[in-house]
């Protein structure tokens, strides 16, 4: 099915084509250049696209199923592992490590209910399920959905936000014991609105207010995130990356280490945060098939990645920007100029990085 965006991009190639015919002028080839410069401007400056962040969104994570290998079922995921120090564990002990942590701060059990917002490919549900939880996730993209019916993980795709604004949640609400939301928040406020604080506050208050509204009453209530957040002033070299960013993953870092979490006192109280920055970081220098690692040395070739590459190149807006981010390596320049050290350094880290990941865990507050 072809999406809003397509349709828009197809559109302005079919236009620059015809006018190039008619006329034989070659300035009209810069056309598709000029309507992203215009669109950019646009986005920065007047908090508009004329792109659909939600589903350059989704097309982000279906970029993610159809091209990277191992992206499940492989001791790595869409997030990263937790080492704690120790990086002589494998990547499937960390990434158990990373779930146990989760499941106990939980306070899971047998039987427990989970329900995971924006839950990927599954691995933590998978994890949970196979304790002897009833689990349940909600993803926005069609790629992913079709990859956890295999796994026979239950769940409906969907936009969070849709669903927070149903009647019951189609039938979810008041069902769960606890919730997750799993590096996925840097998604939740678009970057154009990356200037709006109040579209901000009001995203995350809908977000805890959604949470509150999954969580049993008579529950255990608690609620888990993993969320990066801008903890420095970005320079140059980083604001070019967060530009090549925001055209092809489209998101917002909250700003500072209560962005996030002063959203949610109405309805919990903050019980413990932890700095996990560089176990963020050290998963992509030590997993050379990580999302975050720049390059192509470990990617496989075949059929289907170059049909859809070229398939890409033809209907996605914002192929070429997918290029530049590799080209910049701008996920990884987040975390310092000395990023791809190879030697556990949380100190180094914490002096270069521009962004700070944190494990949240809220306790919901009686009635």
């Amino acid at each position: 099915m072809i999406k809003y965006n397509e349709i828009i991009w197809i559109s302005i190639l079919l236009l620059t084509i015809l006018l190039f015919k008619q006329t034989k002028n070659y300035k009209y080839l810069l056309l598709p250049i000029v309507f992203h410069i215009l669109n950019d401007i646009m986005f920065y400056c007047l908090g508009y696209s004329i792109f659909n962040t939600r589903e350059m969104v989704k097309n982000c994570y279906e970029d993610a199923t159809y091209l990277i290998d191992n992206n499940h079922s492989n001791g790595i995921d869409l997030g990263f592992n937790l080492y704690q120090g120790d990086i002589t564990k494998n990547r499937e002990q960390a990434q158990e490590d990373k779930f146990k942590f989760m499941w106990d701060k939980l306070k899971l059990k047998k039987g427990s209910r989970l329900i995971d917002i924006g839950c990927g490919f599954g691995d933590w549900l998978n994890y949970a399920k196979n304790r002897g939880a009833n689990v349940y996730g909600i993803n926005i993209s069609d790629a992913q959905g079709g990859v956890l019916k295999k796994r026979n993980i239950p769940h409906r795709v969907i936009d969070w936000s849709n669903l927070a604004n149903t009647r019951d949640g189609f039938g979810l609400f008041k069902q769960f014991d606890c919730v997750t939301f799993m590096d996925t928040i840097e998604h939740y406020v678009p970057g154009n609105k990356r200037f709006d604080e109040n579209f901000q506050n009001e995203t995350y208050i809908k977000m805890f207010n959604f949470a509150n509204n999954l969580l049993d009453d008579c529950g255990i209530g608690r609620v888990f995130i993993s969320c990066l957040h801008q903890v420095k002033k970005l320079d140059l070299k980083r604001m070019v990356a967060l530009w090549s960013l925001d055209r092809t993953m489209c998101g917002f870092y909250p700003i500072g280490k209560d962005g996030l979490i002063k959203n949610a006192v109405t309805w919990f109280d903050v019980e413990n945060v932890w700095d996990v920055t560089e176990d963020y970081r050290i998963t992509s220098v030590l997993e050379s098939d990580h999302f975050g690692v720049s390059g192509i040395s470990d990617f496989k070739w075949n059929i289907s990645k170059l049909c859809y590459i070229i398939k890409s190149m033809v209907i996605n807006p914002y192929f070429y920007h997918h290029l530049i981010v590799l080209y910049l390596n701008s996920w990884m320049v987040f975390y310092g100029d000395s990023h791809n050290r190879k030697k556990w350094s949380p100190e180094i880290t914490d002096k270069e990085s521009f962004v700070k990941d944190y494990f949240i865990v809220l306790q919901r507050r009686k009635c």
